[in-house]
């Protein structure tokens, strides 16, 4: 709690003594559109072709709706319809779902930050499914929300691969999984402006809750704090800091017996297969210390740490900082059409950015072994709500870039 603290204070200290007023609307009706084919090669993974469509603010209303089709090796589709309006600028509601029906995703040896770039294995899946509404409820010009969220996961493996693709261990029958959890948050923006903030700061907190359907699975909730604060740079540019922490709190501990959870999955492997015995005793590992401890929010992918794959690092407790230098080189309102993308531009950024963070079992732990991330990002600011995002970053282990349609917090 102190470097939140320390950062509360520094904001009070920090913004101006006078009400900070929004200096735009808080709600969009621009109509915008976005279709972008890509060719992706992952290594393990596969190749294949991905087509992303984007489509804001459908006529002229506060509608988003997002779609994404991958074929090749992996094959699926996810789709979003968001802030569909029950109260206008006061109630709406959110709803987003994945289908994949083949793929394969990186699990690593083993939880927290000691693991190597390639102390991975590739678990294929035929299928990945989830469902996500989410309702929000705004007040004061979106100073003050609060949301309800819930989630619904189904799992099948099918495999368990080496790096390169080959052979450990077949699943027959298919192991499948299930995970549900709701989530309650509140947020609390004190900035000139919600899609694009150059002064302020903004508080959120939110709680998540997985019911246990069985006794053996843990009880357990994990509270999740953020903390960024926005301070001027000229008219137009700003320089913004964050701090985010995340804790699992158990109330009670699941089947951690190796036995047991050696029958649970199914490997059945050999005396002699010492890669499907060194695949399985990592397995029960992550069993074993997900049911003891409980899991917070990751490290990784698009928003944290960014030049680490989506969920690279988890654990029970998660801790991180960054700092973003935003500078705003053109605020010309530009219209443009190029058939498969319109929108219209109300500013242009170049960010660079440092973050840290850590993940550990114990609190006492965090900070033991910390993976750093900076890089560079080219940032449009659009009439219709988005900011479209492209993000090069550099880490320990290589880099990573991101495309995406918002800031990362």
């Amino acid at each position: 709690m102190k470097p939140l603290l320390w950062l509360l204070v520094f904001s009070l200290v920090a913004l101006p003594a006078e009400a900070i007023e929004r200096r735009k609307k808080q709600f969009y009706d621009e109509e915008s559109h976005l279709i972008l084919p890509l060719a992706y090669s992952i290594p393990g993974i596969g190749q294949g072709f991905m087509a992303t469509g984007l489509l804001g603010n459908i006529g002229g209303s506060y509608i988003d709706v997002y779609a994404l089709a991958i074929t090749g090796d992996a094959v699926g589709n996810i789709a979003a319809i968001q802030e569909v309006h029950l109260i206008p600028e006061i109630l709406w509601v959110n709803y987003s779902v994945q289908n994949i029906s083949r793929a394969a995703v990186n699990i690593y040896e083993k939880r927290g930050m000691d693991t190597q770039k390639d102390e991975y294995r590739l678990v294929e899946v035929n299928k990945a499914n989830y469902r996500m509404p989410l309702a929000t409820l705004s007040f004061l010009e979106r100073r003050l929300e609060f949301t309800y969220m819930q989630f619904t996961q189904d799992i099948a493996v099918t495999k368990f691969l080496t790096p390169k693709g080959d052979l450990i261990s077949e699943f027959d029958p298919v192991y499948e999984f299930s995970n549900k959890s709701t989530q309650v948050g509140v947020s609390v923006d004190y900035t000139d402006d919600r899609q694009d903030p150059r002064v302020g700061f903004r508080l959120a907190a939110s709680k998540t809750q997985s019911p246990v359907t069985d006794q053996v699975q843990p009880e357990y909730y994990v509270i999740s704090n953020s903390a960024s604060i926005y301070l001027p740079l000229g008219s137009a540019s700003t320089w913004a800091f964050n701090y985010y922490k995340s804790d699992a709190v158990v109330t009670k501990e699941g089947v951690t017996d190796e036995n047991y959870i050696k029958a649970e999955l199914g490997f059945n492997c050999a005396s002699t297969d010492f890669a499907c015995l060194a695949a399985e005793a990592s397995v029960v590992a992550d069993y074993q210390a997900q049911r003891r401890y409980g899991t917070a929010e990751a490290l990784g992918g698009d928003r944290r740490l960014r030049a680490y794959p989506q969920g690279r690092y988890q654990a029970a407790h998660t801790q991180y900082y960054a700092t973003e230098l935003r500078w705003s080189f053109d605020e010309k309102v530009t219209p443009f059409d190029f058939w498969i993308w319109k929108d219209v531009s109300t500013a242009l950024q170049l960010a660079l950015f440092y973050e840290a963070g850590t993940v550990a079992e114990l609190k006492s732990d965090l900070g033991v072994i910390t993976r750093t991330s900076s890089g560079l990002g080219l940032r449009m600011v659009s009439a219709s709500g988005f900011v479209y995002r492209a993000d090069y970053a550099n880490g320990e282990e290589g880099g990573n870039m991101t495309l995406i349609f918002d800031y990362p917090w």
